[in-house]
């Protein structure tokens, strides 16, 4: 009976490491998708944020990565996009190409969105 546990538990920590490692692949290609941001009140945008689309139900979670390490996440349903987490509210701008979303002294450019990551179907 030991035998049975203890190759129970090996085949669990195996298998768990396997999911963590193709968690760690699915995130990083998440996050490899760039979007054009205006940080810290800069006048032109740059594509150097780096960006995670999470499928949720009734819309999609985005936490957009600046390269200092700072980074934003926000709500989006369809045109509507709200911070989801901090004080200051997120001011929107549909535009037909784009949506631009000011918090603070940053500005983010949002693309129509390339498929998102499901996180319901793992």
């Amino acid at each position: 009976m030991f035998l049975r546990i203890s190759s129970a538990a090996i085949v669990a920590l195996a298998l768990t490491a396997c999911s963590s490692e193709s968690d760690s692949a699915d995130q990083a290609a998440a996050a490899s998708e760039t979007m054009p941001c205006a940080l810290d009140g800069a006048a032109d945008f740059a594509p150097v944020c780096k960006v995670e689309r999470t499928v949720v139900p009734g819309g999609t979670i985005l936490v957009i990565h600046q390269p200092d390490g700072g980074f934003r996440r926000f709500e989006v349903e369809g045109d509507l996009v709200r911070s989801a987490d901090g004080a200051e509210p997120a001011k929107v701008i549909v535009r037909p190409d784009a949506t631009e979303v000011t918090v603070g002294d940053d500005r983010y450019r949002l693309a129509p969105p390339a498929p998102p990551v499901d996180a319901t179907r793992r």
